[in-house]
């Protein structure tokens, strides 16, 4: 009986969390737990390609709000931008999106925020993202049959 309990409990050892951030301060951060890990499927390109599919999620959600926000404070009876004032900033503001399996990170993507209103890229709630980021990263790490990396671009070079 204790060896079974202890078999189950060493299914959800393994601490995961997926980290947004914008210009290294964190604007979310969510831990979980994957059942079925595969160690293995980190190397995947499956993995690589559902980190872009997050991130493009991240962005079209931040889009969404950015042309809210500009239709619901845009004036069409003045010349001036009063919506969007013109800064000069010397750096750029980039997010960078993260996973990582027992505080170590196995992936990582970085993209620019100038694209979006300083109101929204300074005021991110992704909440309702969350659930299927996570599915996401769940399913791709649990996977048993996978196209690992360097297979991949060693047969791409060839």
């Amino acid at each position: 009986m204790k060896q079974k309990m202890e078999k189950t409990r060493s299914k959800y050892t393994d601490k995961f969390e997926f980290i947004l951030r914008i210009n290294g301060n964190i604007v979310c951060q969510r831990y979980f737990n994957i059942r079925g890990y595969n160690d293995n499927s980190k190397n995947s390109m499956e993995l690589r390609w559902e980190l872009g599919e997050i991130v493009d999620t991240i962005q079209s959600y931040l889009k969404q709000k950015s042309e809210d926000f500009l239709w619901a404070n845009h004036n069409p009876f003045s010349n001036r931008n009063s919506v969007v004032k013109d800064t000069k900033k010397e750096e750029e503001d980039y997010f960078t999106f993260e996973i990582r399996v027992d505080g170590k990170v196995i992936i990582i993507q970085r993209f620019t925020g100038m694209v979006f209103p300083p109101k929204i890229r300074y005021s991110v709630n992704i909440k309702s993202l969350i659930p299927s980021i996570i599915s996401k990263i769940q399913r791709c790490l649990s996977k048993r049959k996978y196209l690992n990396v360097k297979r991949y671009y060693n047969h791409q070079t060839t």
